[in-house]
């Protein structure tokens, strides 16, 4: 994968989604993965660089999908805290 055009800042760069002249505009949202999956997973280390690399909002995008899986399972502590 390679990194976005520019780390995210709001009123410093379109938004990368709702923008058209954003970097993923109508874009593919990316991968679902399971909680068992997660630390192991790609999208998981595509969002560890992002974030090493100063790309933080875009980190957390990659991450969201992430924590929804987590959120959803009964299986995961994440889920006991609503």
């Amino acid at each position: 994968m390679n990194f976005p055009g520019y780390a995210y800042l709001p009123g410093k760069h379109p938004h990368p989604v709702r923008d058209p002249l954003g970097y993923s505009y109508q874009s593919d949202p990316g991968t679902v993965v399971t909680v068992e999956e997660s630390l192991s997973s790609n999208v998981f280390r595509w969002g560890i660089d992002l974030f090493n690399h100063g790309y933080y909002w875009e980190a957390h995008e990659a991450w969201e999908p992430l924590w929804h899986a987590a959120k959803q399972s009964a299986q995961h502590p994440c889920s006991s805290r609503d």
